[in-house]
Parts: structure tokens; C-alpha cells; sequence
């Protein structure tokens, strides 16, 4: 005859008691992540005004690339060293259309009309496509 009371205790013990590590790991032993964007960029305020309207927002954050690609650069400077530089890849600027409300100065409560404008939102690490 088995005795089953053995096979029943291995059964209810949870398989990460049966496979234990000698030891577990502490948030010391793990690696923090960290990303970076693969084009260098800055982002600039950029204030909405002239003589003839206000607008609203009154201002907008564009992102411009640092370096856009132009074909063979030279990888010793540091300048240059970022992870787009991958030979035939290159970084691109992206624009994104944002609306603005806009009135006349001077009308006093004049009416608000909408007013779109591209701005530089983003890069891109791409691969030009041949057609």
C-alpha cells in the first residue's frame, strides 16, 4: 500500500516554496531601467502675440530635433554620438497641427475665432523609405 499523505502535502505546497531560491532578489540587486529618446531635442516656450490679435492659450512648447539627419555624420564628436546615428537611419522632425482661439486687439469683447498653426512637435528616429 502508498502512502498518499506524503504525495497529498507535496501537492499542497505552492511551487514557489518547492523551487525556492537560495536567495531572493532586493531592490538592490535589480536593475533600474532608464529611457532615452534616440534623437537629442529641445523644447522651447514660444509666446502667441502680435500687434493685430490675442490669442488663447497664449502660448505653446515646441520640440525641435538637434540633429537632423543630412546624410554621413562624424561619429567621433561627441556632438553627434546619439543612438540614430545608425548608418541610413535618420532623425526627423514631426509637426503636429494645433488650433488656437484668436481675437482683434482693441474691440474690446471682439469675437473669437479659431486659428490653426504646425508646430514642431516631436522626433523621430526613422529609416528612409525608397520608392
Amino acid at each position: 500500500m502508498v502512502d498518499l499523505s506524503k504525495q497529498t502535502l507535496l501537492d499542497d505546497t505552492p511551487s514557489y516554496e518547492r523551487y525556492k531560491i537560495a536567495k531572493e532578489p532586493s531592490q538592490q540587486d535589480v536593475p533600474q531601467l532608464a529611457y532615452e529618446p534616440l534623437c537629442h531635442s529641445v523644447k522651447k516656450r514660444v509666446e502667441m502675440s502680435d500687434y493685430e490679435f490675442e490669442y488663447e492659450p497664449s502660448h505653446y512648447v515646441e520640440t525641435i530635433c538637434t540633429k537632423i539627419g543630412q546624410g554621413t555624420r562624424d561619429l567621433t564628436l561627441l556632438e553627434n554620438r546619439q543612438m540614430c546615428n545608425i548608418p541610413g537611419f535618420d532623425c526627423v522632425q514631426r509637426k503636429t497641427e494645433i488650433t488656437f482661439l484668436r481675437r482683434r486687439k482693441g474691440y474690446g469683447l471682439g469675437i473669437w475665432e479659431p486659428y490653426s498653426l504646425a508646430i514642431p512637435s516631436h522626433c523621430e528616429c526613422m529609416l528612409p523609405k525608397i520608392e
